[in-house]
């Protein structure tokens, strides 16, 4: 039935059914609510009613002991004739307790003048009343029965004064005081969990509080008071509970129901609260929600009865209706496709008169309409069904779509994208032959504006590709000619213009440097003039495949013309770098040439200029490289020469420094000193960084800052390391056979030693060799290490940490590690860099970074060391940060291991 109705009066009919669910659900909700709200009121009022009916009780038991123990002639006696022994009420109380509920009464008789001369709490007698109680006082002058509740001294209490009449002559008064605590009970008993709180401005009179207990200044005067409901006030705010305008407080979070009963003092003042919880799931409000539930359901059902019936009536004026829609579509539908087969006719007319090629597909593939120029590309025997082909069958002679980044579907991207698109095709005629054409794709879309098929138009480009591929051709072969030396094939002097320009603007921008050799081959006139040109040609076209041999992907090796070539060193940090790679082209340039059956021999003198030491320009740098070449022909030739006496200093000092660092690791000259490392706790040495010292022959001390980078560069710092490690290692077996305490000694280790695929093991194999304990032992790594390949140096990392060897970052802040790189290595402790210590009370950013570094170790929990501590301030400064690990000259330099053994390690 629900298919005879039409979508928008199906729609307006589940609207209805909506709007009027919703519409009595909230109506009956506010009908609920009010009566949710009157039963809590109702048990309120039940609460308050229950807890006065309590108070008034004791009120009046009090007052009946007063009247009954005052009409007593035992006691009328007693007062009459002075025999105060005979007023003894203990044994009274003791009963009250044992056989009622009333566990805190007291009793007081005070004579005609108001002289005490019983207190059952007490030995007291004697004491004149009328100098503290004003009711006393009030009691001599009228003496009338009274029962009141008040606060005194100890607590908020029920009191009966009862005068003594013997033969209507007033003998004196009995006061009888009871506590809450029966009451307290009684309302716990029935479900009522109370905490009677007396009002803060009776905090100073209540000077000795029977209970102790108080919430802010609210004394509280029920023992029974529970410590989760006192808590609850606190939390709540005792004001805002007690000022609260309403009969309840619901908390359905904590299941509480909360009412409050006020206690009015004589003056009709409020001086008591009795805050009274009760569990709120307790409270019976079932039968409140069935009525609710069932009127919902109720209504619901009429409303789903009603619209049924709608159903039913309208189902049969639809039938009659559909009846008579389909006689009249059947016929529409038989004149519209005599229509369509005439457009058809006459659009396919139009298409095979137009010479290119146009095909309409659906997104499964299939050829809807297609030209007769489109199908010259067909092959029967390839196309599955004649009456449904495939486009990929007709264009490709293939069995599956187009795919991939050579051959994408036009089909699959316009339906992707929802855009025409255009790409290029390579087709094959049925005869073999080959064919370029370019599609162009526009979308075509249904009445419901749904994209369901593409019309495809497909125009032939081969010749136009054929024509451009030859002016391509021609193009790149007179720009070649133009550019490049054709005897080398290496960039001729136009070209190595335009890339030095370009290498110095490069330099400009990323301030780094560009180095110019400029390189002459000696004795190649007379190799020229004496076999000819044959063999000079073949002597500068090996010599132009050797300088390439050895050249980064940035660099530039030229051909200025004759005998001269050039390179350009792109992005140069240091002269050895240089010098480096000028030594290696040397070495290459003097190997013999093999020409036919002959060895030739060359070599090259080389002028070095760096730009923007030598120059800011193309043309000074290449003058300045040319100076620089005859000067190295002048020192000899086969040599190299800087343009500046001090770039070439450097350089030998360079060689010098290589050539004796080889013979130092032969001689072993290293030494190892170390500088403590102190516990500002303990105030102690915890253990000991080894650095590495070069003693020449000579007596003097090469500094680590000279050969260091030099062993690094040359690969040297290799066999150091071996030396380093095992010293260190046997320094430590020693230290513990000597029942030295200490932590760690800590070796630099440089990424050369960690990228080399020996390293491990040998560190592997010198443990064992020495017999040093691994846990002694902590490498400190650098974050070049790691920021190439972040991959690589966690695995090697891990390697030496499985070997129980702990790890530490140095100089952490001066290099561009992130957080994300710190999680993953495995590493324990971080070292604050000197530059940073140096400058924390002068420099607010090395401050801010210091004490970042130490709460990022915190958070991380690692250890962190700062070395370079040289003042007073700044251990104090570190101390007083969390850093408890520091090392510098404050404590000691480093030193030689017979001078440790004088060193104090307790500070």
């Amino acid at each position: 039935m629900l298919k005879q109705l039409k979508p928008q009066n199906i729609f307006i009919s589940i609207a209805i059914l909506i709007i009027t669910l919703v519409a009595s659900d909230f109506i009956l909700n506010i009908r609920t609510k009010a009566l949710v709200e009157e039963k809590y009121s109702y048990v309120a009022n039940e609460i308050k009613t229950s807890t006065k009916s309590y108070i008034d009780a004791k009120s009046e038991a009090i007052l009946f002991i007063a009247l009954s123990l005052a009409n007593d002639h035992k006691y009328i006696d007693a007062i009459k004739h002075s025999r105060i022994e005979e007023l003894n009420l203990d044994s009274f109380s003791k009963e009250l307790q044992k056989n009622t509920a009333y566990k805190n009464i007291w009793i007081q008789i005070s004579d005609m003048n108001g002289i005490s001369v019983y207190r059952s709490w007490t030995k007291k007698r004697g004491d004149d009343l009328k100098k503290i109680r004003k009711d006393i006082v009030q009691m001599l002058k009228d003496p009338k029965i009274k029962s009141t509740i008040s606060t005194g001294l100890f607590d908020m209490t029920f009191k009966a004064m009862v005068p003594i009449f013997d033969n209507k002559k007033f003998m004196g008064t009995i006061d009888v005081v009871a506590k809450f605590n029966s009451v307290a009970n009684q309302l716990k008993d029935i479900g009522f969990e109370p905490v009677i709180l007396v009002d803060k401005s009776y905090k100073k009179q209540i000077k000795k509080p029977f209970t102790k207990m108080f919430i802010d200044d609210y004394y509280i005067a029920n023992l029974n008071a529970s410590y989760s409901n006192q808590q609850y006030i606190k939390t709540y705010g005792i004001e805002k509970l007690i000022n609260n305008k309403n009969d309840y407080i619901t908390d359905s979070k904590n299941n509480k129901f909360i009412t409050i009963y006020k206690q009015k003092d004589v003056l009709g003042k409020d001086m008591g609260y009795f805050v009274l919880f009760h569990p709120l799931d307790t409270i019976d409000l079932g039968y409140i929600y069935f009525y609710h539930n069932s009127i919902l359901a109720f209504i619901f059902l009429l409303v789903i009865g009603i619209f049924l019936i709608i159903l039913l009536i309208n189902s049969k004026h639809y039938k009659e209706k559909t009846e008579l829609q389909n006689k009249l579509l059947s016929k529409e539908v038989e004149e519209k496709n005599t229509e369509l087969e005439q457009q058809h006719a006459f659009l396919q007319n139009i298409i095979n008169g137009i010479n290119e090629s146009i095909m309409v597909i659906d997104k499964d593939f299939n050829v809807l309409l297609a030209n007769d120029y489109a199908k010259r590309f067909s092959s029967k025997s390839i196309i599955k069904d004649l009456n449904n082909p495939k486009c990929y069958e007709m264009s490709h002679h293939q069995d599956h779509p187009c795919e991939g980044d050579t051959h994408p579907c036009p089909l699959t991207q316009t339906f992707e994208k929802n855009k025409s698109v255009q790409m290029i095709h390579r087709h094959l005629t049925p005869e073999g032959e080959e064919h370029y054409i370019e599609l162009s794709t526009t979308p075509l879309y249904n009445k419901d504006n749904e994209l369901y098929a593409i019309v495809e138009l497909g125009h032939n480009i081969t010749e136009h590709l054929n024509n451009q591929k030859l002016l391509e051709e021609q193009k790149n072969e007179l720009d070649y000619q133009a550019h490049y030396d054709s005897l080398t094939l290496l960039p001729n002097r136009v070209l190595f213009a335009d890339r030095l320009k370009r290498s110095i603007k490069t330099a400009q921008r990323y301030k780094n440097h560009v180095a110019l050799l400029f390189i002459d081959l000696d004795h190649f006139k007379e190799i020229n003039d004496s076999l000819g040109h044959d063999a000079g040609d073949y002597i500068l076209q090996e010599t132009a495949k050797r300088l390439q041999s050895d050249i980064r992907k940035s660099d530039t090796v030229s051909r200025l013309g004759g005998d001269e070539f050039t390179m350009i060193l792109e992005g140069i940090h240091n002269i050895n770098e240089i010098v480096d790679l000028v030594q290696k082209i040397l070495h290459k340039l003097q190997q013999p040439y093999k020409y036919k059956d002959n060895k030739l021999y060359s070599a090259a003198s080389i002028g070095i200029s760096v730009y923007p030491e030598n120059g800011d320009t193309a043309q000074e740098l290449l003058k300045n490289a040319d100076a620089a070449m005859y000067k190295a022909k002048e020192n000899g030739r086969n040599t190299y020469s800087f343009y500046t006496q001090s770039m070439t200093q450097k350089a030998y000092e360079r060689v010098v420094i290589e050539t004796k660092l080889r013979e130092a690791i032969k001689n072993k000259e290293f030494r190892v000193y170390y500088q403590p490392q102190i516990n500002l706790t303990s105030k102690s040495v915890v253990g000991f960084e080894a650095l590495v010292r070069w003693f020449d022959p000579d007596g003097s001390i090469i500094s680590p800052n000279k050969f260091i980078p030099i062993a690094e560069q040359t690969g040297l710092i290799i066999d150091i390391g071996k030396i380093i490690l095992e010293s260190v290692f046997l320094q430590a077996v020693q230290w513990q056979k000597d029942g030295r305490n200490f932590d760690k000694i800590a070796i630099n280790i440089s990424t050369k030693q960690l990228k080399d695929h020996e390293f491990l093991s040998n560190v592997k194999d010198l443990l064992d060799k020495t017999n040093c304990d691994p846990s002694l032992i902590e490498f400190e790594i650098t974050e070049s290490f790691f920021i190439e390949d972040i991959n690589e140096a966690v695995n090697i990392l891990n390697d030496i940490k499985n070997m129980n060897i702990s790890i530490s970052l140095d100089d952490f802040g001066t290099g561009f590690s992130s957080l994300s790189y710190l999680k993953q290595l495995p590493i324990s402790k971080l070292k604050i860099d000197k530059s940073f210590i140096d400058d924390i009370f002068t420099d607010d950013d090395d401050k801010t970074i210091t004490q970042s570094i130490i709460n990022l170790a915190k958070n991380m929990n690692l250890k962190v060391i700062a070395e370079g501590v040289e003042t007073k301030e700044q251990e104090k400064f570190l101390e007083e940060n969390g850093c408890e690990l520091v090392q510098g000259f404050l404590y000691s330099k480093p030193l030689h291991v017979d001078k440790l053994k004088k060193f104090k390690y307790k500070f």
